[in-house]
């Protein structure tokens, strides 16, 4: 093997331990959200516990689930259905956002609900 391989070798698998340490450290500080706040063209829309289970009816475009401390997009009237392919949220500052319907759905805690 030449010194040039050996040194690929070694860069990726410096790389690939970086980005592990990164995900673990991501993973042990992000915070359950306790709350999900939706918002329908910038204006306040409704404030939902991620504790209750149950369907949201977002302006007659979406439906949002909340289920299992998490919640998701279930389906929306748009065509390209990034919202609905998005993950579920359920940590604080993870949003599902869906662009043509101007929704967003933001988790936060109890504490960011008490400084608005």
């Amino acid at each position: 093997m030449n010194k040039k391989t050996k040194n690929d070798i070694i860069l990726v698998l410096v790389i690939i331990v970086l980005g592990a340490v990164m995900l673990g450290a991501v993973s042990l500080f992000s915070k359950k959200g306790e709350w999900v706040e939706i918002t329908l063209d910038g204006e306040h829309y409704g404030i939902y516990s991620l504790d209750n289970d149950t369907r949201v009816e977002i302006n007659g475009t979406n439906v949002l689930v909340i289920e299992n401390n998490s919640a998701y997009m279930e389906s929306a009237c748009c065509k390209n259905q990034t919202c609905v392919k998005s993950p579920a949220v359920s940590e604080v500052g993870q949003m599902i956002v869906c662009l043509p319907n101007k929704i967003t759905v933001t988790v936060v805690d109890g504490k960011t609900l008490c400084e608005e």
